[in-house]
């Protein structure tokens, strides 16, 4: 297995914060899942860092199930959104609306209305409970949009390539997403993105994890403010898991329920950002071609924890000091050539080859 980082294709984070046939989709369908998901086609499989989002995807082959062996799935409940949407509904798309406008709005009303904020005027000590249990400004949050546009910073020479031309040729991705008492707004947020900005060949599903919320984030219980939005959202499914089990545990669950070609694992208060997924995807697909083993991590920019501002420059090339601690590597690299890497964010360490898909 390699371990690739894209150089330049952006995606974003907050650097902080510790189709199926349509019948099935807008059917609203709960059941419970305690046994493993066989599938038995080659898989690929993206991880994202809990605490910035690093995407990994890894491809490999010869998998009998999604589920890796003699690992337990925590017991859970899985529902399908969707079911609200208009069947006739006939999607309004463009570049920043890849699966349509109605994810925001119907006939001119929206979903989703932010609370007004005069974020100039919020004191220190405001910002400062504003942080609290998140590590980011919620009101700040909540005052913005769920589908606002990100400005593309990629520099000319990433905005092109094969994988931009032909996506036919890329595989398919589902994209999954933990969270536990998540603020609702970044959490939509992040959905909304993966929606508006993914083009609908490549995304499969969207797979909400939520690793046990309690009464402390009412609006993610079943039957809460969350499930309302979801109704109203394509391609999307909640597995809710009983009691807290951890991000691994998790990540596995919402593993074991995905049907695209590739998993992609992000972080549950995230924007990415235009062109995204397709040099991760066409990475993978390179190495299906020339029979290599991949782990593709793309350059990250990032948002203000405070003010939300979009900023260029985040995550790149990592590696550790003597003191083994976590630092940036200064890299002479072309601007669109792959770059090998031995450590991404969150301790993923990759020195030798690993084998971390389902087996």
């Amino acid at each position: 297995m390699v371990h690739y980082r894209t150089s330049r294709f952006r995606a974003v984070s907050f650097v902080p914060s510790s189709i199926m046939s349509k019948s099935v989709w807008s059917k609203r369908r709960v059941f419970r899942l305690l046994k493993k998901n066989p599938l038995s086609k080659r898989a690929t499989i993206t991880l994202v860092s809990l605490s910035t989002i690093i995407y990994l995807i890894v491809q490999g082959s010869h998998q009998p199930s999604r589920h890796p062996p003699n690992i337990p799935l925590p017991e859970r409940s899985v529902k399908y959104g969707g079911a609200k949407i208009p069947f006739m509904l006939k999607p309004e798309r463009d570049d920043e609306h890849m699966h349509g406008r109605h994810i925001a709005e119907i006939n001119g009303i929206p979903h989703w209305t932010p609370t007004p904020l005069d974020f100039s005027a919020q004191t220190a000590e405001e910002k400062q409970k504003a942080h609290t249990n998140c590590s980011f400004n919620r009101l700040r949050s909540d005052s913005l949009p769920l589908d606002r546009r990100i400005s593309d910073v990629r520099p000319k020479l990433c905005k092109k390539g094969w994988f931009y031309e032909n996506t036919a040729k890329l595989p398919t991705t589902s994209v999954v997403i933990v969270f536990y008492n998540e603020p609702l707004s970044t959490l939509l947020r992040s959905i909304h993105s993966v929606l508006n900005r993914t083009p609908q060949r490549l995304l499969k599903e969207i797979i909400l994890v939520d690793d046990g919320s309690d009464d402390n984030a009412p609006w993610l219980l079943e039957g809460g403010e969350l499930d309302y939005h979801l109704d109203l959202l394509p391609k999307i499914m909640i597995a809710r898991l009983k009691g807290r089990n951890g991000l691994m545990a998790a990540r596995n669950s919402g593993a074991s329920l995905a049907s695209g070609d590739t998993i992609t694992f992000l972080d549950s208060h995230v924007e990415v950002g235009p062109g995204w997924i397709q040099p991760l995807l066409g990475r993978i697909a390179e190495g299906l071609r020339e029979g290599i083993d991949r782990v593709v991590v793309p350059s990250i920019d990032s948002i203000d924890a405070d003010s939300f501002e979009y900023k260029r420059g985040g995550i790149d090339i990592l590696g550790h000091s003597w003191g083994l601690t976590q630092t940036g590597l200064r890299v002479e690299i072309n601007q669109t050539d792959p770059t090998p890497q031995k450590n991404s964010d969150n301790g993923w360490w990759f020195t030798k080859s690993v084998d971390v898909i389902f087996r």
